[in-house]
């Protein structure tokens, strides 16, 4: 699952921050156009307002889409809190979705609510925000096409999601490292001389768990996983679910690293 972690969080957001009804003639500004921010827009056209949601990407796909931060082979739960929220004019096909599923959904419910009339502006990156005070709204500034514009809004609506932009770990000794190294996002193991390798993952959350399946899939030697806490669901899930992945048990340690 690409949202692990997350979901509860955003569920709890979700409820607590119920949209309220404009006082003046102004649309609510919703800025991230994927899982989160279509749930928003929703609930807020439901109540009545008038929405215009904003994506700095060309789709609604957010961290699913694999040029961004999902893997080809990433999958949701289907009865996840984002499925129930978002998706409830679709049904999974499995327990647990497809990326590419997930990102046809995600495109079936920005089409739904466009009927709805909610106003997508996709490729518009919002840069700046100015409160104008009591009852004067919120000033919102976005380029797009290498043009800055602005609007006010009633109000303002974060929804893009608790996933960061990933980075190199800066860990001593790694600039005597021999060998290639990538991050396990956007399909980066995919240009990696896997076959034959022997294969180390740097923690165990679900894209380490997506990398040491691919990298058993893709003819590693061995594959080693390496993390700060012992995480027993991802060892068992390796198990358990090894025929179906291939993944065999020898392939799947995890060395659990001791504090100084």
């Amino acid at each position: 699952c690409v949202a692990c972690l997350v979901c509860v969080a955003w569920a709890w957001v979700l409820r607590a921050t119920r949209p309220r009804r404009a006082a003046r003639d102004r649309p609510v500004a919703v800025v991230g156009g994927a899982f989160s921010g279509l749930a928003f827009a929703a609930r807020a056209r439901a109540a009545g307002l008038r929405v215009v949601v904003f994506d700095r990407r060309e789709d609604n796909a957010g961290v699913w889409n694999v040029r961004h931060l999902a893997n080809t082979g990433s999958q949701l739960q289907g009865d996840s809190v984002l499925y129930r929220d978002c998706s409830d004019d679709a049904t999974p096909s499995c327990a647990y979705p497809s990326r590419a599923e997930v990102e046809r959904d995600l495109a079936r419910k920005a089409r739904a609510l466009k009927e709805q009339g909610i106003e997508f502006r996709m490729n518009c990156e919002v840069v700046g925000l100015e409160d104008l005070g009591e009852g004067g709204g919120v000033r919102v500034r976005w380029t797009h096409g290498g043009r800055e514009e602005s609007e006010v809004f009633d109000s303002v609506h974060l929804r893009t999601g608790s996933l960061s932009q990933p980075r190199m770990p800066t860990t001593r000794g790694l600039e005597s490292f021999n060998g290639r190294s990538c991050l396990g996002v956007a399909d980066g193991i995919e240009q990696m001389p896997i076959e034959r390798a022997r294969v180390i993952v740097v923690g165990a959350g679900a894209f380490a768990v997506e990398a040491a399946k691919r990298a058993v899939e893709l003819g590693a030697v061995s594959v080693t996983m390496l993390a700060r806490s012992f995480n027993a669901p991802c060892p068992r899930f390796m198990i358990h679910h090894g025929g179906v992945a291939q993944l065999q048990f020898k392939n799947a340690f995890v060395r659990e690293e001791m504090d100084a």
